[in-house]
């Protein structure tokens, strides 16, 4: 019985097919070249940006009042700022 059983698993072994996912694709050749840039002054951006399909949100965070104010960003794609918001009462 245990020699079946070990028999049918190294069959299974070997007659399966093995799946491996490769990912090919021109992307991995392309060059990135830096193409804007926010200047936020002296706070930094305290949270990964969100990014959408037309849009990128950025939160900034301040360690005082006086490095600046913590604010949510949206920017587009082209580096354009949309609105941003402050808020002063933030705990930074």
């Amino acid at each position: 019985m245990r020699k079946n059983l070990i028999l049918v698993a190294l069959l299974a072994i070997i007659l399966l097919p093995v799946n491996q996912a490769e990912i090919t694709s021109d992307v991995e050749d392309e060059v990135l070249s830096f193409q804007w840039n926010i200047d936020f002054g002296e706070v930094y951006v305290s949270t990964k940006p969100l990014a959408t399909t037309e849009n990128i949100y950025v939160r900034t965070s301040s360690s005082s009042l006086t490095q600046g104010v913590a604010s949510v960003y949206s920017v587009s794609y082209d580096g354009v700022e949309n609105w941003r918001v402050q808020n002063s009462n933030s705990t930074m």
